[in-house]
């Protein structure tokens, strides 16, 4: 009989078992012969971390300065435990700005290249970055020709007049 030491248990001349999570834990083996005569033995193993994975990235590569734009995530962990804690997500937009979540928003207030990251972490410590670039466009706002300012100031006189 084995004792994994994180209340699961296993019999036969080979057993195997997937630990849940990290950790430290002593297994046990107990061995019965023939005449009945038991003996056990115990080590103490330790189960590291493993980090969490990106497993999807969304994010625009071509936004425009000063709009509100959306990036979203998806990550997983080896460790049912770990995933049931929750997964952290921190996103750096590459400008001072930061937001959290599987999903959020940011804005960039002037035109350029920036180099943003999301980091991914689990209950434990373990993490993962990944890297990204998104490029914020400069918006133009056309300004209008000095004849449709005449001609639009000609209309409100018409418009002022009329009223009279």
């Amino acid at each position: 009989r084995s004792d994994f030491g994180d209340g699961a248990t296993g019999s036969g001349s080979v057993a195997s078992h997937v630990y849940s999570d990290n950790g430290t834990y002593t297994v046990s083996l107990t061995v019965t012969n023939d005449a009945l005569a038991t003996a056990t033995q115990s080590a103490t193993i330790s189960i590291i971390n493993v980090d969490p994975i990106v497993d999807t990235l969304v994010v625009p590569a071509i936004v425009n300065a000063g709009e509100l734009f959306t990036v979203s995530s998806t990550a997983s962990d080896v460790s049912p435990d770990d995933t049931s804690a929750g997964i952290t997500y921190g996103w750096a937009f590459g400008d001072g700005s930061f937001g959290s979540g599987g999903s959020t928003t940011g804005v960039y207030s002037a035109a350029g290249t920036y180099t943003g990251s999301l980091t991914v972490s689990d209950k434990d410590g373990g993490s993962a970055i990944q890297s990204f670039t998104i490029t914020a466009l400069e918006v133009s706002v056309p300004t209008p020709s000095m004849g449709l300012l005449f001609m639009l100031g000609l209309v409100g006189l018409r418009a002022i007049h009329s009223n009279k």
